[in-house]
């Protein structure tokens, strides 16, 4: 079961990259050997890693809050590792993340905006204007925020093992949804209870 998992968020991936405006495909790649280096812009330190070459593919681990590079060994698809032979993957710890380098001020009134700031201004420093992105986990809620900033640079997007995706957004997701009352599933999964029954 966790192979056939593992095949179809690796074919989802590809097939969205591939999908994407061949247009795009003519941006210069870059190189990445896999090193950890740093990204900085005013009282915003981000550590990033990048490896593999091709067409740019920014993938966040999962890990919610504490979504952070080293997150990716124990995660359901390293995709650092899977996609690194077909793709310029860069990976970036996020801010404040438990365990991580990042570190900055996250706004209280609006810290998505923060974290979209991050993985844009990453891509900026890094000379990326068209990229894919891949997000576990939190990371669905990171190409929602970045498909809503910035449409024109993000090409496709894959949200994996997204468990709940916030409503703000006007997509859902929360596993098995009840056809009865979407909702109310959300609801009962976001308080730790099952699926309602009937």
């Amino acid at each position: 079961m966790e192979q056939n998992r593992r095949n179809i968020l690796a074919t989802g991936a590809a097939a969205t990259a591939v999908a994407a405006a061949s247009k795009v495909f003519a941006q210069q790649p870059g190189q990445g050997g896999g090193a950890t280096k740093f990204y900085e812009k005013g009282n915003v330190r981000i550590r990033y890693q990048e490896v593999g070459s091709g067409f740019p593919l920014l993938v966040t681990p999962g890990g919610g809050l504490n979504s952070r590079i080293s997150n990716w060994q124990t995660a359901v698809i390293n995709a650092m590792e899977e996609f690194k032979s077909d793709f310029r993957c860069i990976t970036m710890d996020q801010r404040n993340a438990t365990g991580g380098e990042s570190t900055g001020p996250i706004p209280v009134d609006n810290p998505w905006d923060a974290f979209a700031d991050d993985q844009l201004g990453l891509m900026d420093h890094l000379g990326i204007r068209q990229f894919v992105f891949f997000g576990n986990c939190i990371g669905g809620s990171f190409a929602l925020k970045l498909m809503e900033r910035a449409p024109d640079r993000v090409v496709a997007a894959v949200l994996g093992t997204a468990g709940a995706i916030a409503l703000k957004f006007g997509i859902f997701y929360a596993g098995k949804a009840s056809a009865r009352d979407p909702r109310a599933t959300f609801r009962a999964q976001r308080a730790g209870m099952s699926e309602p029954q009937g």
